[in-house]
């Protein structure tokens, strides 16, 4: 603003525009910034001039991408920026429709999958420096390439770890909880796993086998959570929801405040059932939420709702939850990152608590082999992440030749 560089564009998950108005209104009040949203928005682009800053969703960037390419923009910045990671997404080629001189993205998680995502977000910031992408995956495979692409990354790079800003944090202690099954539960879950294994078995078509599959672990994932997630008639309990319904009463008896994520919001409504039952208030958020804000304040402010529900996907990111104390993790996901950044809500800035993360694995069941896949994801990121900032070395020319 100082050096009068035009106009700049924020584009941000639709949940949490207004978590950045607000942190915008308190942290640089002198900008000027204008939010471009809801059905009243301008058609206009000399609308934007006035402005330093423009704040707008994927969902709009995508919508209304002819009006906001007549604008060269000072800075394009993608928050959450993993909503990019399909390069051939139209939330992508909206991104990198958009004229601007430069380019910046923030995320938690810039390998969530594999390396093409990693790719989308180099080729956003400084355009093919890596190459195209069939040939960066199939390079990627050779070690001694690969250590090149990560020190081609590494300049563009700034990894902020907790440990090194917020010194003052308290600890995190992420603990492993293992839940059993009991003789129904699992005898449910055994005929689960045999039908679908019967059924894939007879499929001839690959598509249909990886439907069937697909399916298949879906039914087994809700089977460890409560049988009544994947059969409605079913009468007995489950192992993990016992003992979540033992930790929760605990918590609340200790006079402490938990987050509850579960990826099945049908996983959250038994918990809901049981709250009610016992009259104790809670707070609740899924995609179709509302009053998400309002959600946190309640939560964030007073002593009589000790527990906050929320699916993984909608609650994962962009709130600041740090009155709790225990995070609970009701059913593994595929990618860690995810992981992280759910029970980061709580071990932020703020926190004054040690936080008790505990991640609930149903045993001899996929979970446990998802926890195996998690491992194999953190080596993934690992791979193309380097921590070390004594390998920020500069590139020569020579090594540049070497990607063409």
């Amino acid at each position: 603003k100082e050096q009068q560089q035009g106009v700049s564009l924020l584009v941000v998950p639709t949940t949490l525009l207004y978590n950045w108005k607000n942190e915008a209104n308190q942290f640089c009040s002198e900008l000027r910034i204008y939010t471009h949203t809801g059905p009243d928005r301008t058609v206009d682009p000399e609308s934007f001039r006035g402005a330093d800053l423009i704040l707008t969703s994927y969902a709009i960037l995508r919508r209304d991408l002819e009006l906001l390419s007549k604008t060269e923009f000072n800075y394009l910045i993608l928050d959450e920026a993993q909503a990019i990671k399909n390069p051939h997404s139209l939330t992508a080629s909206a991104c990198f429709g958009i004229n601007a001189r430069h380019h910046i993205t923030l995320t938690g998680t810039p390998v969530e999958n594999s390396l093409s995502d990693l790719w989308t977000q180099m080729h956003f910031v400084n355009r093919n420096i890596l190459g195209s992408l069939p040939r960066f995956l199939k390079e990627s495979r050779n070690d001694e390439k690969l250590a090149l692409y990560r020190r081609l990354i590494r300049p563009f790079l700034l990894r902020r770890h907790k440990s090194e800003v917020l010194s003052e944090l308290p600890e995190k202690s992420i603990i492993v909880q293992y839940c059993e099954m009991d003789d129904a539960q699992q005898e449910f879950y055994r005929q689960i796993r045999n039908q679908f294994r019967d059924k894939i078995l007879d499929q001839k078509s690959g598509q249909q086998n990886a439907i069937a599959l697909l399916e298949g672990l879906m039914r087994l994932r809700q089977a460890a959570n409560h049988p009544l997630l994947a059969d409605k008639n079913y009468t007995g309990s489950s192992g993990k929801f016992e003992l979540v319904c033992e930790m929760l009463d605990d918590i609340q008896r200790q006079g402490n405040k938990a987050l509850v994520f579960s990826s099945f919001t049908e996983h959250l409504k038994l918990f809901r059932q049981q709250l009610d039952e016992q009259g104790l208030k809670y707070c609740y958020i899924d995609g179709s939420t509302k009053d998400r804000q309002e959600q946190v304040e309640i939560f964030q402010q007073s002593d009589d709702y000790p527990f906050f529900l929320l699916s993984l996907k909608a609650g994962g990111t962009g709130l600041n939850l740090t009155r709790a104390s225990y995070v609970l993790l009701l059913d593994p996901w595929w990618n860690p990152a995810a992981e992280a950044q759910a029970f980061d809500r709580a071990h932020r800035i703020g926190q004054i608590n040690k936080v008790f993360v505990y991640k609930f694995i149903t045993r001899s069941s996929v979970e446990e082999k998802i926890l195996k896949l998690q491992d194999e994801k953190k080596a993934l990121f690992q791979t193309m992440i380097d921590d070390n900032p004594d390998n920020a070395l500069k590139i020569n020319i020579d090594e540049l030749m070497q990607m063409i």
